[in-house]
Formats: C-alpha cells, structure tokens, sequence
C-alpha cells in the first residue's frame, strides 16, 4: 500500500530495489497479484502488506545526503534527487519520479544550448521554470503535474546552495 502525498492509501504496490535505488510497481492491488484466490496464504500475505505498510508510513529515511559534499560544486543526480525527497518529505515511491524530472531539466538545458557535452553551465544563467515545467510535462511526459515540478525545481535551488553552486 502506498500514499499519495496526502496519507490516502492506495491498494498499488511498489517493490523497493536497493540495487538500482529504483521503486517497481508490482501489482495494482492485491487482487491483482498471482495468489490463488481465497487462499490462507492469500489472508497472511495480505495482514503482512498491511503491518509492512504501516510501518513504512514512519518518517523515516530512506537515503542520505553526504554532508561532506557541501560547498563542493559538484552536482550528482542521485544526491540531488535524495536530496529534494527529504525536503519535501516524499516517499521511497516518489524518489524515481524526483530523478526524471531533473533529468528533464538536464535535457531542457541541453536542448535551449545552456549546456552541452564540452561545456558545463554558464554562470549567472536564469531558467524560466515555468517554461522548464512545461517542456517536462510535454516533451519528457513526466507523470507529475505542473505544481509538483515546480516544486521539485524550487527545492532543487536550495541543493545548488547547498553544493555551492548558488549563492542566492
């Protein structure tokens, strides 16, 4: 069971992969796994998903940010996705979604000629997000709405400060 930002359960299951640090949809429900139907393994598994999830409602955290990499300029993806989770107090569920909307800025930025492959970013360079949100959610299909990417990219301000790359 899962939530969708507003502690509603919804039936979805997600898998956790800690190998590729990716969630993976499972099933729709429980009724929709491959379970023989009213089975007494069907009830266990069933009670199971509901502690686990409960217990997975906690606040806890599910990745780290490495404080040593503070004022370094150095951007990592995966970092800064972790980063804006624990900001905006998201979900293991919602990590991957975080990751493909940077993603999409990184390809914006590339498309619009702010970035390329021989060169980093220029300083002093201003992104109409508003432009960034739309062009993720047409072009990249970034199953978000406009809001969330905007404050995934509002949040993300606060990482490039933390890095060191902004100083506003």
């Amino acid at each position: 069971m899962t939530h969708n930002g507003n502690r509603n359960l919804s039936d979805e299951l997600y898998f956790w992969n800690h190998e590729t640090r990716k969630t993976e949809k499972i099933a729709e429900s429980i009724n929709k796994l491959n379970i023989k139907k009213s089975s007494f393994w069907r009830k266990i598994f069933g009670i199971l998903l509901i502690i686990i999830s409960l217990s997975s409602c906690k606040n806890e955290h599910f990745c780290t940010i490495n404080e040593n990499n503070a004022g370094k300029e150095v951007y990592d993806l995966e970092e800064a996705s972790c980063f804006i989770a624990l900001k905006m107090n998201k979900k293991t569920s919602e990590l991957n979604l975080i990751r493909e909307a940077l993603i999409a800025e990184e390809n914006y930025m590339n498309n619009i000629g702010l970035i390329s492959e021989k060169s980093n970013l220029e300083s002093d360079v201003e992104i109409d997000i508003n432009e960034l949100a739309e062009y993720a959610l047409n072009k990249e299909k970034i199953e978000l709405t406009k809001n969330e990417l905007l404050e995934i990219y509002d949040t993300e301000i606060e990482y490039l400060k933390f890095i060191g790359v902004v100083n506003k």
